[in-house]
């Protein structure tokens, strides 16, 4: 006898396997359709649907005349609710739009890891709240694309559940220190991003991402045995690592002892002692930041750390193109895949840029201050010329920028919004530097608002928002 199937409409019709996971199945999810629940019990004992059945039920819907027909066409058919198909919607809508892959060079992450979605599978089946999280994120971008006020606050009261989720999960011993709580950290942090009204990451921000790095440290090497626990760490040393770059902090205590663990390892990323080089930065850039100038000592580190910077993007050149990667295919690209590689390809080129942006705004806040003291032909021709390379290195990323804006936004796949996402790094980074100019500031307006309008991104504008609040001061835009 052959064993009925509980899956949904949509995976018998197709004669898939259907994994039953809530609120959707992962083949519907994958598929982008609405997934129609699942039979139960009793569907299965009085519900005959074998195609012998179904065809003899045919034919006598067909004999039995119109009013058969009638009866059957006013039944309304069974639909799941609105909520239901919102909720279903904002993670496919996250999924499909937001979700990151983690790659590496070489290793088992060569082709890319789906951490996130790993993480929903399993929390769906356990009641964990991830899935809820992601949720939220979904709903609060779409929210914001539509201008729904009433999406984002449906995604505020699900990051407060996801909240009181997370303090219960903590509690449980055996659940405090799983993948599901440092990725629900993630996507808190995540949350605030979609949510914020600052460029500058605020308390509630960095305080999930310390949070899963607590969780993190507290789980020990064991967070590097297995593929998922390794991609969960390099998704948050991203995260962390950008964020403290650009603001001018150092990194998390735990976090640098990783580094140092990953670059003993060297087996899945290319040349992790790379990241070292960043953390040191981090720690340069919070000494100028905390003392309002560059120290003598600080400078002299800088200049070490620049040559070894310098030698290692060499060693890089395989994986990191010293020359711009061209965009021109990806107008036209299809294949969400592909375009999303092309994108991560792009950002890691750009990151090099604006790493030497910073070596260059750290020699001039330098060179301004050393020889603005006493100046002399000699002092103020050195001076010039760290201003041209500050110069220079500042427009290689605006050019940068613009070229792949326009190129990402003729692209019109799922994954095209990681494109604008990867470009709001540098806007954020300009804002940050020691050394503005009003051209620039002006340029991150008009960069700014075309991110929020090719791609939806709420960030964009607060960017621009807040290049405008320092072009006052410029008296360039006159205040309210």
């Amino acid at each position: 006898m052959v064993k009925l199937s509980k899956g949904c409409l949509p995976c018998r019709l197709k004669r898939t396997k259907c994994d039953l996971l809530l609120p959707s199945c992962t083949q519907c999810i994958r598929k982008s359709r609405v997934c129609s629940g699942y039979r139960n019990e009793t569907d299965l004992l009085f519900k005959n649907e074998t195609p012998a059945v179904v065809q003899r039920t045919k034919r006598k819907n067909t004999q039995g005349g119109d009013n058969t027909a009638f009866q059957l066409m006013t039944v309304p058919p069974q639909q799941p609710s609105r909520r239901a198909v919102i909720n279903d919607e904002a993670i496919v809508h996250y999924l499909g739009l937001y979700n990151d892959k983690v790659i590496a060079a070489s290793g088992p992450l060569e082709g890319g890891f789906d951490y996130l979605t790993s993480v929903i599978q399993a929390d769906l089946r356990t009641g964990g709240p991830v899935a809820e999280m992601a949720m939220a994120c979904g709903l609060a971008s779409l929210g914001n694309s539509t201008g729904s006020v009433e999406l984002v606050r449906t995604a505020r009261v699900k990051h407060l559940k996801v909240l009181q989720q997370l303090s219960k999960q903590l509690q449980d011993k055996d659940l405090a220190l799983s993948d599901s709580s440092i990725t629900t950290c993630i996507l808190l942090a995540a949350f605030e991003t979609l949510v914020a009204d600052d460029p500058v990451p605020n308390g509630p921000y960095m305080t999930h991402l310390l949070g899963a790095v607590k969780l993190l440290e507290l789980r020990g090497d064991s967070q590097m045995h297995t593929d998922l626990g390794y991609s969960i760490w390099l998704k948050l040393r991203n995260m962390i690592l950008v964020d403290c770059l650009r603001l001018g902090r150092q990194l998390p205590g735990a976090i640098n002892r990783y580094l140092e663990s990953d670059a003993r390892r060297a087996q899945q990323e290319f040349y992790p002692d790379f990241f070292m080089i960043m953390d040191s930065l981090c720690a340069l850039r919070d000494d100028q930041k905390a003392n309002g100038y560059v120290r003598a000592e600080t400078f002299e580190r800088t200049q070490r750390l620049h040559e070894e910077f310098e030698d290692r993007c060499e060693r890089l050149c395989q994986h990191v193109s010293d020359a711009r990667p061209a965009a021109e295919s990806v107008d036209h690209e299809n294949n969400a895949e592909t375009t999303y590689r092309f994108f991560s390809l792009a950002s890691a080129w750009m990151f090099v840029q604006c790493t030497r942006v910073i070596f260059a705004d750290i020699f001039l806040d330098w060179s301004r201050a050393e020889h603005g003291k006493d100046p002399t032909l000699i002092t103020l021709a050195a001076m010039q010329h760290d201003a041209q390379q500050h110069q220079h290195c500042c427009q290689i990323v605006q050019d940068g920028v613009s070229y792949y804006l326009a190129h990402f936004a003729a692209n019109k796949t799922a994954t095209r919004i990681h494109g604008g996402i990867y470009m709001l790094w540098p806007l954020g980074l300009f804002l940050s530097l020691s050394t503005v100019s009003v051209n620039r500031l002006k340029w991150v307006v008009e960069q700014g608002k075309m991110i929020s309008d090719a791609f939806s991104l709420r960030m964009g504008n607060i960017m621009a928002e807040a290049a405008e609040e320092q072009l006052k001061s410029f008296g360039e835009i006159k205040h309210d």
